[in-house]
């Protein structure tokens, strides 16, 4: 089984994003990474179904909520 990985830093002292993925079962196109947010784009081998995955760490911050 092949594993592979995307990550975010955190910002501050707390957060992080971490995506994992088994390449046996899905192809991964791109993995994207922008303040708070980690995207990546692939497909299901099995299915040849396309995604996109949006992981998102929000500011605790209500004013940085609302500009994220």
């Amino acid at each position: 089984m092949s594993q592979y990985y995307s990550y975010r830093l955190s910002v501050g002292v707390s957060g992080g994003l971490l995506v994992m993925w088994d390449s046996s079962v899905v192809e991964i196109w791109s993995s994207r990474s922008v303040e708070h947010v980690l995207i990546v784009h692939g497909c299901f081998i099995l299915s040849v179904e396309e995604f996109y995955l949006f992981n998102i760490y929000a500011p605790c911050d209500n004013g940085a909520k609302l500009v994220l």
